[in-house]
C-alpha cells in the first residue's frame, strides 16, 4: 500500500471540509446556514474585497443596497438567492414576522412569506432573531419565527410545503428575552431547538410537563417528529447557540450551549447525548466552534459555577464521547480564561488560533493549545454578531456599526481597513458567498464585492463534450478520480479509475493504471491497482489519493457500520382523534448515530400501553369512541427497545368539571400538569395554579413557570368558544418568572393588592384579568403596543368567581377574525353585551384553546372549563 502526503498546506481543511460536507452539500457559493457551509465562520472563498464605503457610489465596492431586507437577522444564501427574516408592518397594528427572499446578485425581492407573531412576550425589536437554514440538497428553506411558528417553504416559490406551531404542540417557551434558535439540516433530518414544557409529568412519558432546553428533530420532508432530546431540567435561560455540526471520535456530532449553562454534544440523527460540560449558572448563547482533532472552544459572559468572577472561554476536548451515558466534561477543561466575557459572538478557529470578539467588541487572539493571549484589537464598544474568515481576511461589525477587516499575523492581526456605517445597528453577522460579502443592518443590507466582476448567476449545467472523432486538443488538463464519493460496509473493496479531460471538458479516456499511483488519507488500504478495501470495523472516513502525471486528485470513502444499535420509533409524539390512524416506523440506527434503514415488518414487535391498537406492520388506531386520553406505542426489534407518544382528543364540545375523580390535570394538556394542581374544598374539585413549583428531587421549588400558557388539543381547531369559571387569591408578590419582569401586563397600580392574572386562549388570543392592574385585556401579541387589542378598566375582588368566555370567528373569505369577550360574577345573568371585542385584520384563524395565567403574586383557581363550536 503507497500513502500520499499531503502536498499543500491548505489540504487539511480540504480535507476536514470534505469530510464533514453532507450528502448534496453546497456548491462553494452557497452560504446556506448562517455559520456557513463548514458550520464554523470560515469559508473556502478567495478574491474578496480589502474595503469599502457604505455611502456607496463608484470605488465602493457595493454592489447594492436594499432597505427591503433589515432586521437582525443574519442572512443565508443558497443557489443564487438571498433569505432574511425580519418584522413585517412593523409599528403597525398588522405587524408580524415575515421570510424574504431575494436576487443575491441584485437585492431584488423574489418573494415574500409573512405569518403572525402569537401567544408570545417577544418585543417587536426583536422580532426576526433567528435565521433561515437551507437545504441545497432539496432546494428547500426552514425558519423558525420568535413564537414557535416553524416551517419549510420551497426555495425557489415561497410556497409552504409543511409547517408547525411548536408552543402549541409541544410547549415551546417564548418569552421576552426573544432568544430563538436555529433550525439545522442533517441528512433528512431538520433540527431546532427551545425550552420546551410539554405533556407528561413522570418518567413513562419523558417528564416534559417540566422545563428543559430540549433539541427536536423532524423529518425535513414531511415535518414528522422523530425524536425530542433534553438537557438538565429546569434551566434559567432560553437560548440561542446553534449547533456546529462535526465529526467527534468517528461520529457525526452536534456542539452546542444549552439553557442549562452546559456545552452539549449529541448525534445529530438521534439525539443520544454524548458528552457535557457544565460551564456557567446561566444558559450559553455561543455557537461552539470544532478543531479537525475535536477540541472545542466556547465561552460566555455570564456567572461561573464557582465564585464572584464573570464570564469565561474554554477548550474542550470533545473526542471524550460517552457510552451509554454521556461522558461528563466538567472541570475538566483544557484550559479556562476567567473573565474573558465572550457570550454573544461565536469564534473562529484559524491555523492553530482561536479568534474570538468579547462583549465590548474587542477581538481576542489566542493559542488554542494554551489559551494564551498573542493580541487584542478593539473593533467597537458592543459585539453581538460573530466574526468570519474568507481569503485570509476576518471581516466583522460591531453593534455601533464598526466594520473592519483585520488579517492574521504572526503576531497576532493586522488591520485591513476599517468604516463606519452611521445611524445603522448591527446585530447580524457578515456572510461570504459567490465572491461577495453581505452584511445586514437594522436599515438596510449591503452586498460588497468588486465591480469589475460581473454578479455570478444561477449554475448552468456544463455543455456535453462533443463526440471523441471531433477532439483535436488531445493534451491531458484535468484528471477526475472516479467514483467520486462512495458509501461502503465494512470490508467491502471499490475499484477507482482516473478519467482525463482536456481544457474544454472533453473526455480523453481513462488513465493506464500502471502510471497511477494510489493512496489513501485516512483508513484502509488501497492496491497499486486502485482497488480501496475498507476497514472490518466501525463507521469511519477516509480520503482516496491519486497522482497521474503531474496531477493530483481525490475521492471520499464513507465506511458505515451496520451493526444495529439503536431503535428510533416514529413520529415520536402525535395528537390524533378517535378512530384515526397513524403508521409507526422502527428506524435503524448504527453506535455511531448513522441511519441504516427502516425495519421490514417481521423484524418489530409493536405493543400499545394505554388506549387504541396496533397491527403487527405497525399501524396504531385510536379508539372509535375517546376521551381525552393517552398511550405509549413500544416497539421491540433486534433486541432494542423504542417507544413514541400518542395523545387522543375528542371532536368538541369538551366540558371539565373535574367532577370524575380524577387526582391530576389531564394529562394530554400541552404545559398542564406542575403548573396546575387539583384542589378540593366542600366537595367541589376545581384547578388550582399554585405560586411555587417544584425542580428536581431535593431542590428547593421555584417562582420560574409561575406565569405560563397551556394548550388543550390540536392547533387546527377554529370558530369556537371557550368559557370557564375563575377565580383569584390574595398572595404576597415573589420573584419574577421572565427575564424583563412582566411583559404580558401593564404597569401595576400603585394601590393594588396583591392579586394574580388569569385568563383563557383561543384560536391564538388571549382574554386575561389582570388583578395587579385591575384591567382586562384581549389580545393576540402581548407586548406590541399597536397590535390589534382591547382593554377595559375593571374592579377585581379577591375570592370571587367571575365567568369568562371567549368567542373567536374567523372569516376567511373577508382576511379578518371577529374575537369577542366578556366576564362577569358566577351567578348573575350572563350580559347581552361583549366586554371586550374587535375585528382582527391580521387574523389567526385556528389554534388550540387553553388557559394563561400568572401565579407569582397569587393563586388562582379554575373550574366549569369548557370548549364548544360556534
Amino acid at each position: 500500500m503507497v500513502r500520499l502526503p499531503l502536498r499543500n498546506a491548505s489540504a487539511p481543511l480540504t480535507l476536514l471540509a470534505l469530510l464533514l460536507a453532507p450528502a448534496g452539500a453546497a456548491f462553494a457559493a452557497d452560504w446556506a446556514n448562517w455559520r456557513g457551509p463548514h458550520h464554523n465562520g470560515v469559508s473556502d472563498e478567495t478574491g474578496l474585497i480589502e474595503s469599502w464605503d457604505p455611502k456607496g457610489g463608484e470605488g465602493s465596492n457595493v454592489l447594492w443596497r436594499s432597505e427591503a431586507i433589515r432586521g437582525r437577522s443574519t442572512p443565508v444564501v443558497m443557489d443564487g438567492r438571498l433569505y432574511s427574516m425580519m418584522r413585517d408592518q412593523p409599528e403597525t397594528e398588522l405587524e408580524g414576522e415575515k421570510i424574504v427572499c431575494a436576487d443575491a446578485a441584485t437585492g431584488e425581492v423574489l418573494w415574500e412569506h409573512r405569518f403572525n407573531v402569537y401567544l408570545s412576550d417577544v418585543p417587536d425589536t426583536r422580532v426576526g432573531w433567528s435565521s433561515v437554514s437551507g437545504d441545497p440538497a432539496t432546494g428547500r428553506v426552514y425558519a423558525q419565527g420568535v413564537c414557535g411558528y416553524f416551517c419549510c417553504l420551497d426555495g425557489e416559490s415561497g410556497q409552504v410545503v409543511w409547517e408547525r406551531s411548536l408552543h402549541e404542540e409541544l410547549g415551546l417557551l417564548s418569552t421576552y428575552g426573544g432568544r430563538t434558535n436555529f433550525p439545522l439540516i442533517y441528512e433528512d433530518t431538520v433540527i431546532t431547538s427551545a425550552v420546551v414544557i410539554g405533556w407528561g409529568d413522570s418518567k413513562k412519558w419523558g417528564l416534559l410537563a417540566k422545563p428543559a432546553h430540549r433539541l427536536m428533530g423532524f423529518d425535513k420532508a414531511t415535518g414528522e417528529l422523530r425524536w425530542l432530546s433534553g438537557t438538565r431540567l429546569i434551566p434559567y435561560d432560553t437560548t440561542y447557540s446553534t449547533p456546529s455540526l462535526v465529526k467527534l471520535a468517528d461520529q457525526r456530532a452536534m456542539v452546542f450551549g444549552s439553557g442549562d449553562g452546559a456545552v452539549w454534544a449529541m448525534q445529530p440523527g438521534t439525539g443520544k447525548p454524548l458528552w457535557k460540560c457544565n460551564l456557567s449558572r446561566r444558559g450559553l448563547n455561543v455557537s461552539p466552534v470544532v478543531a479537525p482533532d475535536g477540541r472545542v472552544f466556547t465561552g460566555h459572559s455570564e456567572e461561573n459555577l464557582k465564585g464572584n468572577a464573570m464570564g469565561a472561554f474554554a477548550a474542550l476536548d470533545g473526542t471524550q464521547v460517552g457510552g451509554k451515558e454521556p461522558t461528563d466534561l466538567t472541570s475538566k477543561e483544557l484550559w479556562k480564561n476567567y473573565q474573558q466575557m465572550v457570550g454573544k459572538s461565536s469564534p473562529l478557529f484559524i491555523e492553530d488560533r482561536v479568534y474570538a470578539v468579547n462583549d465590548s467588541a474587542k477581538l481576542l487572539v489566542l493559542d488554542s493549545k494554551t489559551g494564551e493571549q498573542i493580541d487584542r484589537a478593539t473593533l467597537g464598544r458592543v459585539m453581538r454578531g460573530s466574526p468570519v474568515y474568507a481569503d485570509g481576511k476576518i471581516y466583522a461589525c460591531s453593534r455601533g456599526g464598526r466594520f473592519a477587516i483585520y488579517k492574521p499575523t504572526e503576531t497576532g492581526v493586522e488591520l485591513v481597513s476599517r468604516t463606519t456605517l452611521r445611524r445603522e445597528q448591527v446585530d447580524a453577522s457578515p456572510i461570504v458567498a459567490g465572491g461577495r460579502v453581505y452584511l445586514t443592518t437594522s436599515e438596510a443590507t449591503y452586498c460588497l464585492g468588486k465591480p469589475s466582476e460581473a454578479p455570478e448567476g444561477k449554475k448552468q449545467p456544463p455543455k456535453p463534450a462533443k463526440p471523441a472523432d471531433e477532439i483535436k486538443d488531445k493534451r491531458v488538463a484535468r484528471v477526475e478520480l472516479l467514483p467520486a464519493k462512495t458509501t461502503l460496509l465494512p470490508g467491502q473493496t471499490q475499484q477507482y479509475r482516473v478519467a482525463r479531460y482536456n481544457a474544454t471538458g472533453q473526455s480523453l479516456g481513462d488513465a493506464d493504471p500502471s502510471k497511477i499511483s494510489f493512496g489513501i488519507s485516512g483508513t484502509g488500504d488501497i492496491t497499486r491497482e486502485g482497488v480501496y478495501t475498507a476497514p472490518k470495523n466501525g463507521s469511519q472516513t477516509a480520503l482516496v489519493l491519486c497522482e497521474h502525471n503531474g496531477f493530483s486528485c481525490e475521492s471520499q470513502v464513507r465506511i458505515v457500520d451496520q451493526t444495529v444499535a439503536q431503535v428510533q420509533l416514529a413520529p415520536w409524539d402525535s395528537l390524533l382523534a378517535p378512530g384515526e390512524e397513524v403508521r409507526f416506523k422502527a428506524r435503524l440506527y448504527n453506535a455511531a448515530g448513522k441511519f441504516l434503514r427502516v425495519a421490514k415488518a417481521e423484524e418489530a414487535q409493536f405493543v400499545v400501553s394505554g388506549a387504541g391498537q396496533i397491527t403487527p406492520n405497525g399501524v396504531y388506531t385510536t379508539p372509535e369512541k375517546s376521551g381525552h386520553e393517552t398511550a405509549l406505542v413500544l416497539c421491540e426489534c433486534q433486541g432494542l427497545a423504542a417507544e413514541a407518544r400518542v395523545r387522543v382528543t375528542p371532536p368538541l364540545p369538551w366540558k371539565f368539571d373535574f367532577e370524575d375523580g380524577a387526582e391530576d390535570v389531564p394529562l394530554t394538556w400541552v404545559g398542564g400538569r406542575v403548573r396546575y394542581v387539583m384542589r378540593e374544598a366542600d366537595g367541589n374539585h376545581y384547578l388550582a395554579k399554585p405560586t411555587e413549583l417544584p425542580t428536581r428531587p431535593g431542590k428547593p421549588t421555584t417562582k420560574l413557570g409561575t406565569r405560563s400558557r397551556m394548550w388543550m388539543g390540536s392547533h387546527e381547531l377554529s370558530n369556537y368558544t371557550v368559557q370557564a369559571d375563575i377565580q383569584l387569591q390574595e398572595g404576597v408578590g415573589g420573584e419574577a418568572s421572565t427575564d424583563g419582569g412582566d411583559p404580558e401586563g401593564p404597569p401595576t397600580v400603585a394601590s393594588a393588592i396583591k392579586l394574580p392574572t388569569a385568563g383563557l386562549l383561543n384560536s391564538r388570543y388571549t382574554f386575561a384579568l389582570f388583578g395587579p392592574s385591575q384591567e382586562a385585556r384581549l389580545y393576540s401579541w402581548c407586548t406590541h403596543d399597536r397590535r390589534t387589542q382591547a382593554v377595559k378598566a375593571m374592579e377585581l375582588e379577591s375570592g370571587v368567581w367571575y365567568r369568562m368566555k371567549l368567542t373567536v370567528v374567523p372569516n376567511p373569505d373577508e382576511g379578518t377574525a371577529t374575537v369577542q369577550a366578556k366576564v362577569w360574577p358566577r351567578g348573575e345573568a350572563e350580559p347581552g353585551a361583549w366586554t371586550l371585542e374587535f375585528v382582527d385584520k391580521a387574523p389567526n384563524l385556528q389554534g388550540s384553546p387553553g388557559l394563561f395565567g400568572d401565579a407569582k403574586e397569587a393563586e388562582f383557581y379554575v373550574d366549569n372549563l369548557t370548549v364548544t363550536p360556534n
